[in-house]
């Protein structure tokens, strides 16, 4: 069926005439500034909408598409830049207004020719990346010194590292929800300048990944204003091969790679669904665009892009709006690091300070980019406690297996983090992040790991949840006494 020039499923035009009897409005099922004022209606159009995204082809072809034609989206990127024209126009062929693009200043990093070399006690390449940020100006040869653990080498005496290439052989476990690979965050990011200060002259990690193939897994590092040491990752079996022949006799290495530095402009890309009430608080939903190098970027982020745009889709389409304004932002850099004070997320940065104004007015905001798994519950703000909302999307997020949790949400993603900082409020879908570090930043983060049912239940989770969002009462904000 046809409605105001897009087609939607018979159940979900269903679900409109059903509504219209109980809006504001006589014409609801034409009228697209009808407002649906009774909580039986707007619980009857999420479930119409969650049971359309179940069926709704849109948010794989969406990522086919994205990873096919633009490939891998460094932030910064001709890639990068080129895919954040190519989402304007969907975003306007799917219904949404004032589409645009806010442009930020970047400092792009690049590195060829990544090697890391066993040089004794027999020649051996290993499978490597250089982390995201680091910086090498020419070979670094050293003999190893391992450390089964980060919290073994932050242990140790300084002197055991100093002119020495650093090795940390941590695994990472597989957990539902990631909480070890945010454990270990800090052995990434903050590393490599730790070993700078014990005079160490490298630092090489185990790719922070649950794979077993010989792949390597990228990710940033801090800048410090000491300097940090060139920093790398290795994979898992190459790893365990350097813990292998540590305890035969002593190891040398050699780093090498080429880097870049550029100033360059990456954007956010930004739509908006408008709500019929000007006055209520908007909600906004977000996802990263860029990608790191290896791989197409298909699960960080592509899996979250596609969510969250294919829900703004479905409520677009409908002929009536929902009573909150809903802004769609993609943002334009997540992986990268930067130099202070922005140091990292800057797309995240440069969105909140561009509309610092409008923070304290933002109702909830939440971000999807954890994975290609199944959302297994929703996280809400602890202002929400009070407030029906859960209760009401209670019963529609079951059948998809989604529960509400009893405990509010803590970090509701990486650049919704920054706005929570403000103190806007937020809310997380919380996905199995089971499977997501066996493809987590290396090459095999390709369009063949995604799971189509997966991403079908991630946009019914998220359409549904938004649209009883976007017609809800009141504000989330904690009240201070």
């Amino acid at each position: 069926m046809r409605v105001n020039g897009f087609f939607i499923s018979s159940a979900l035009a269903t679900s409109i005439a059903i509504a219209g009897a109980y809006s504001s409005s006589t014409s609801a099922a034409t009228d697209t500034q009808a407002t649906l004022t009774d909580p039986q209606a707007v619980s009857h159009v999420a479930m119409k909408l969650r049971d359309s995204a179940l069926q709704d082809p849109f948010a794989y072809d969406f990522l086919r598409e994205l990873t096919t034609r633009f490939g891998a989206r460094p932030a910064g990127s001709e890639s990068a830049t080129a895919a954040g024209r190519w989402g304007e126009r969907i975003l306007q062929e799917a219904g949404l207004k004032n589409v645009t693009q806010e442009k930020f200043l970047l400092k792009r990093w690049t590195a060829q020719n990544v090697k890391v070399q066993i040089l004794q006690p027999g020649s051996q390449s290993l499978v490597s990346t250089l982390l995201g940020g680091s910086l090498i100006s020419g070979p670094v040869e050293g003999t190893m010194a391992y450390f089964p653990t980060y919290t073994a080498f932050l242990a140790s005496p300084p002197g055991e590292s100093r002119d020495k290439i650093v090795v940390i052989g941590q695994e990472l476990r597989r957990t539902a929800d990631g909480s070890d690979y945010v454990a270990m965050v800090p052995e990434r990011s903050k590393g490599p300048a730790e070993a700078k200060s014990r005079g160490a002259l490298g630092f090489v990690i185990r790719s922070l990944a649950t794979h077993s193939n010989r792949l390597a897994s990228s990710g940033s590092t801090s800048w410090a204003s000491h300097g940090t040491v060139p920093a790398f990752a290795i994979s898992a079996a190459d790893a365990e091969q350097l813990q292998r022949l540590g305890q035969l006799g002593p190891v040398r290495l050699k780093l090498d790679a080429t880097t870049q530095q550029s100033d360059v402009s990456a954007g956010n890309v930004i739509a908006i669904i408008p709500g019929s009430d000007s006055m209520a608080d908007p909600v906004v939903i977000s996802a990263h665009l860029d990608s790191w190098e290896q791989g197409t970027g298909a699960i960080d982020d592509g899996f979250g892009l596609a969510t969250v745009t294919a829900a703004a889709r479905l409520i677009a389409q409908l002929p009536i709006a929902p009573r909150r304004t809903i802004r769609v932002v993609w943002f334009g850099a997540e992986e990268v690091s930067q130099p202070p004070p922005v140091n990292d997320f800057p797309a995240a940065r440069a969105y909140a300070a561009r509309h610092q104004s409008e923070l304290e007015k933002y109702a909830m905001v939440g971000e999807s980019d954890w994975g290609g798994g199944r959302i297994t519950s929703l996280s809400l703000p602890a202002g929400a406690a009070s407030r029906s909302v859960g209760d009401q999307a209670a019963p529609i997020l079951k059948p998809l297996g989604i529960a509400i949790e009893v405990d509010p949400v803590k970090i509701a993603g990486p650049d919704i983090a920054v706005l929570q900082k403000t103190g806007v409020p937020a809310f997380r879908l919380n996905q199995d992040a089971t499977g997501f570090f066996d493809t987590h930043h290396n090459a095999n983060d390709i369009f063949d790991q995604v799971d189509n049912q997966a991403l079908k239940q991630n946009v019914a989770g998220w359409v549904a949840w938004i649209w009883l969002l976007a017609n809800s009462d009141g504000e989330f904000r904690e009240v201070n006494d």
